[in-house]
């Protein structure tokens, strides 16, 4: 069968920039085109321009040089490091050339071959949220430790929701690096290791913070797998620590809390989520999905649903949080709070360029089915995980599922399709992000109607009464009836 691909008009693809972030501003490292289409980005210091120089789209920059750790006995501790780097993602529309921040420009190079080990693959990366898994401290006897280390890390995260309803959406990944030592460095101690990222414990003074080369890092994601949104290092210590920011985030990978601090940082790079324990000061510096300004929340969608209502603190003393206590976000916990949940599905969702991947015939053709079944299909991102599909003729629900045959319906009209995600984890304005429409097709049909014609009746009336066309009594039916018809007029 020909799959016809549906394309975003305006769009060649997704641009991905490299971006040093220091007291002195920005600087570009690296940019990279992926295909794919950009749903969401908020318009900011970053700008595309086509060859004549006009800015045809902009993108913000979030700063990288802020980490937190999350611990044990409760709370955490943050910094803000003097220097970090980023990858950012804006749209590259079909007239783009160059990339331009702080008047240093940039054209972008082609995508390298992946370089990474897939452990999970459930479609082309422009069509996925990747998560990818880097190790540091790991030497050459032990990687198969990492390996192990990984999946032990995945099979912990795909168990909470909302990543286990939604695997089918992940790609998840390993790139295997040689540390000269085993374990990373210690500068709380004066202890240093030879690793492959450079990761070390002290970081900004604080013990358990665990930091690494941003560089390294980055440069590494970048050279096997651009297209990762969310990124993990492991650290190959028994030493409780790891840091989360929106670049990455670190873990260490104890048994006893290792995969709880994996998940909690993971909120930070992968969901865009904030800590909901303190870090002892005001800001004025916006809201996140899960902290709020307003003494009320910004949740009211959920307010009264189980716990949540509005709670101080949240990061700063003067935010507040949607629960008291039941968040991965605030204390080492197996599971998301509402509000964290819903934007954790939002993340996912705003990822994938498309629900709707593939069509046949293509949106907009003309189908007549009078004489002949001529179904219409559709391919669905994430169809494992539940989705509603239904299609419409003239605004009126007319069948559900992938395919539709409007043969023997006597259906004519302007068809389309809606693919919708039924999730209860989503309330508010946002869920228009899980619903997508395709079409129109313009269908022509006929009734299959046995009632006796008094002869008068055509052959591809007749033919069209034959409505289970793919069966030996469908297809029997219909050469009787022609026969017939033949035999009536050959009398006549």
């Amino acid at each position: 069968m020909l799959w016809i691909l549906l394309a975003a008009l305006a769009s060649a693809g997704t641009l991905r920039a490299t971006v040093d972030v220091n007291a002195d501003g920005y600087k570009l490292v690296d940019a990279v085109v992926l295909p794919g289409d950009l749903r969401h980005h908020k318009e900011g210091a970053i700008e595309v321009l086509d060859v004549d120089g006009t800015v045809l789209t902009t993108a913000s920059i979030p700063d990288p040089r802020l980490r937190s750790i999350i611990l044990p006995e409760g709370g955490g501790q943050t910094a803000v490091l003097e220097r970090g780097r980023i990858t950012v993602e804006v749209p590259w529309p079909n007239d783009a050339a160059t990339l331009r921040l702080n008047q240093m420009s940039l054209v972008p190079r082609p995508p390298p071959e992946d370089g990474a080990i897939a452990l999970q693959t459930t479609g082309p990366s422009q069509d996925r949220l990747d998560l990818i898994f880097l190790g540091d401290g790991y030497n050459v006897d032990q990687q198969q430790d990492f390996a192990e280390d990984v999946d032990w890390i995945v099979a912990y995260l795909l168990g909470i929701e909302p990543y286990n309803a939604y695997t089918s959406l992940l790609n998840i990944w390993r790139v295997d690096t040689i540390s000269n030592d085993s374990g990373v460095s210690h500068d709380e101690d004066g202890l240093s290791r030879d690793t492959a990222y450079d990761c070390y414990y002290g970081c900004a003074g604080i013990e358990r913070l665990v930091c690494c080369d941003d560089g390294l890092v980055i440069g590494a994601v970048n050279a096997a797998l651009p297209a990762a949104e969310g990124v993990m290092v492991l650290i190959n210590d028994p030493e409780y620590g790891g840091a989360g920011g929106f670049n990455y985030a670190t873990s260490y990978v104890g048994e006893a809390d290792g995969r709880q601090v994996a998940a909690h940082e993971l909120g930070h790079s992968l969901v865009g989520l904030w800590d909901e324990y303190g870090y002892g000061y005001e800001s004025t510096q916006g809201e996140g999905p899960n902290c709020s300004a307003d003494a009320n929340g910004h949740w009211d969608d959920w307010v009264g649903t189980g716990p949540v209502d509005a709670f101080q603190e949240c990061s700063y003393v003067n935010y507040y949080r949607p629960t008291e206590n039941e968040c991965m976000m605030r204390s080492l916990s197996d599971d998301y709070c509402p509000v964290c949940r819903q934007e954790a599905v939002l993340s996912i969702y705003e990822r994938v360029p498309t629900l709707i991947t593939a069509a046949s015939p293509a949106s907009g053709t003309a189908v007549d089915a009078t004489d002949v079944a001529s179904p219409i299909e559709v391919e669905v991102i994430g169809a494992d995980s539940g989705m509603d599909i239904v299609w419409m003729l003239e605004g009126e629900e007319v069948g559900t599922g992938a395919s539709f045959d409007p043969h023997c319906t006597g259906l004519n009209g302007a068809l389309s399709v809606r693919v919708s995600d039924p999730t209860q984890w989503v309330r508010g304005p946002d869920v228009d992000v899980l619903e997508q429409s395709a079409g129109d097709w313009e269908i022509t049909s006929v009734p299959c109607d046995l009632t006796d014609t008094g002869g008068e009746s055509t052959v591809g009336e007749l033919l069209s009464c034959a409505c289970d066309s793919g069966s030996p009594a469908g297809g029997a039916l219909g050469w009787l009836l022609i026969s017939v018809l033949v035999f009536r007029r050959r009398r006549s």
